[in-house]
């Protein structure tokens, strides 16, 4: 397999399977407590930028602000074939739209694409775009986490490696995802070749939160107004597989069949890392596996096995 077609699952794997579910309750602001009332619905299409399709990320992740302006991602008629963007040929910009005007908010400079994954309610919004350069571990476009503020795209940047992936913005402009440092791991996330480790972007400086003891890799999937983060700490082993699916001439499925051990954290500024399974009785027969949302009470949901059988969960601070 090609290594261009190393980079398309690579990347695609990590959009939905990490940032899909990241933004569940994470925008919640306390101090509002409305219950609006519909009836009936209007069936409004946002259109793209000339190319054949447009769409948003999945359930779960804050697409659409307490202001109306929604976000996704809309192809434009220039194809990006054979380094397909997350599985879609064409080159494809974020998008704003308010009250029936969709807004191209651009890519890093070249002929890039970028992805609008979580807008807060101030307007502000990260994702990710491709820079212009080609990642010499895995041949394809690099990807960078960034923030669109002001009608201006900042690059995030990495810790050193060459990707890096922001999910998650709180309503002070701080962000979250998974960033690539110059380690290299041979059981690197989806094979990016280098550690990955959960982020926090604020005021321009990307700080590396780091994993559990004992860990190599971590993801953060969400944070809330409070700056208190949720995501994944673990180790990961990987073993080549090939199922023949194809997508737009792109094999996938054929590059890693990844395994990912680890636990769910909770990381504060005043505490650190937290395990999340440290933090609930080792009598309640639960072991908690992911964490993918948090509000503005620390809150927090995901899934877990509790007694033999998976679950979903709510963690709620105690008062």
């Amino acid at each position: 397999m090609e290594l261009r077609k190393v980079t398309c699952i690579t990347a695609m794997t990590l959009f939905t399977a990490l940032a899909m579910p990241i933004g569940t309750a994470a925008q919640d602001n306390p101090s509002q407590d409305h219950k609006p009332k519909h009836h009936t619905y209007k069936l409004i299409e946002i259109g793209t930028f000339g190319g054949p399709s447009s769409s948003v990320a999945g359930p779960g992740v804050k697409l659409v602000n307490d202001r109306g302006t929604g976000i996704g991602g809309a192809d434009t008629p220039t194809s990006d074939s054979p380094d397909c963007f997350f599985g879609d040929c064409f080159i494809q910009h974020g998008f704003t739209w308010q009250n029936g005007v969709i807004t191209d908010v651009g890519a890093l400079p070249g002929v890039n694409s970028s992805f609008p994954n979580e807008i807060n309610d101030r307007g502000v919004i990260v994702g990710v775009s491709e820079n212009g350069l080609i990642d010499p571990l895995v041949g394809g476009p690099e990807i960078n986490a960034v923030v669109w503020k002001d009608g201006q795209i900042v690059n995030l940047g990495t810790l050193g490696g060459n990707q890096s992936f922001g999910f998650s913005i709180n309503n002070r402009d701080q962000a979250v995802g998974v960033a690539l440092n110059a380690i290299p791991d041979p059981f690197s996330l989806f094979g990016l070749g280098t550690q990955t480790r959960a982020f926090l972007w604020q005021h321009g400086v990307m700080q590396d939160l780091g994993t559990l003891p004992g860990d190599t890799m971590s993801m953060a999937y969400a944070i809330n107004f409070f700056g208190q983060v949720i995501g994944t700490s673990g180790s990961s082993t990987m073993e080549p597989e090939f199922n023949g699916t194809q997508y737009n001439g792109v094999e996938y499925g054929g590059v890693m069949s990844l395994e990912v051990v680890g636990h769910p954290f909770l990381w504060t500024q005043r505490d650190g890392m937290k395990d999340l399974n440290t933090l609930i009785p080792s009598t309640s027969g639960w072991v908690l596996n992911t964490a993918t949302g948090i509000n503005a009470w620390g809150q927090i949901v995901g899934s877990g096995v509790h007694n033999g059988e998976t679950h979903g969960f709510l963690l709620t601070p105690r008062l």
